[in-house]
């Protein structure tokens, strides 16, 4: 992720207002919920932490573009939907990432996610958003708390390495997220997959 301030024009040219977006697959409201329950109890039990509000997502994609490169967005999706079905997510235990204090759900089908992912990545590059600007994740996961100190991550495992938790659920939409004046993401647009129906 980029830490932008005042959304900084110079990454494209002086008169540009650049904005940042964050592309994710959520998942269904039962899961949601049960990943805000889960961080619920980590704040309770060890303290406040990074990503204590934010909704529970699989990045696809995190870019950066101007007013004119916004405009494409919405209907790169909606051409994008066309080509994309419907797909099962295996939600398997809560595993970590040490080095950045990570708490996360692991999805079983990893390779369904960062297929999603680049997918989207190369219809960007298609459509002229410059790599530079452009980021996937390469190990999707489900994060419950991030960056977390040492003392909270190392109980916040304990803890959650005692639950056996899975769940599975049918991908069928994309989301579009844009970061707003206040650093906060807001809905911008939602493509649901062809055949979502299903």
């Amino acid at each position: 992720m980029w830490l932008l301030e005042d959304r900084d024009p110079t990454l494209f040219y002086s008169s540009a207002i650049v904005n940042e977006f964050l592309i994710v697959l959520t998942p269904p409201t039962e899961v949601t919920k049960e990943v805000s329950e889960f961080k619920n109890l980590l704040k309770n039990r060890f303290g406040r932490f990074e990503s204590m509000y934010s909704k529970a997502h699989f990045t696809l994609a995190n870019l950066l573009c101007n007013e004119d490169q916004e405009k494409k967005l919405i209907p790169i999706f909606e051409n994008l939907k066309k080509t994309l079905k419907p797909f099962d997510v295996q939600l398997n235990n809560i595993e970590s990432f040490k080095y950045s204090g990570t708490i996360y759900i692991n999805p079983l089908n990893k390779e369904s996610i960062y297929s999603l992912s680049k997918t989207i990545y190369k219809e960007l590059l298609l459509n002229g958003f410059s790599k530079k600007n452009l980021i996937i994740p390469k190990t999707p996961h489900l994060t419950i708390a991030r960056k977390l100190n040492k003392i909270q991550f190392d109980l916040a495992l304990q803890e959650f390495k005692k639950i056996a938790y899975k769940k599975a659920f049918i991908a069928k939409e994309i989301t579009i997220l844009k970061r707003n004046k206040e650093k906060k993401y807001e809905v911008y647009h939602t493509t649901k997959f062809q055949c979502a129906t299903l």
